[in-house]
């Protein structure tokens, strides 16, 4: 999660899958601490949430992804193609 945060400075990370609600919710209290505890004064840490979609996350977001592809404005980002001569920007 870390990685990914400074990679794409994302503000919410969304945790969803077929773990039992305990164990999910578990995981999400503790990432949130070492997220709080890792993140540099300078940035604020994403919030983290549990997701509520459950078993089928995994295949609702793959399932997506032609969506995004095919009717996204933005779609050079999610192909990683650069835009103008720069590289893919989201929009302001």
């Amino acid at each position: 999660i870390f990685s990914a945060v400074r990679i794409l400075d994302v503000p919410t990370v969304v945790l969803d899958g077929d773990l039992p609600s305990g164990v999910l919710d578990g995981l999400v209290a503790r990432l949130n601490d070492l997220l709080v505890g890792g993140s540099p004064e300078a940035r604020r840490p994403p919030a983290l949430r549990r997701g509520l979609v459950g078993r089928e996350a995994a295949a609702i977001g793959a399932a997506l992804l032609p969506l995004h592809l095919n009717f996204s404005p933005n779609r050079q980002i999610l192909l990683g193609q650069e835009t103008n001569g720069g590289p893919a920007r989201p929009a302001s």
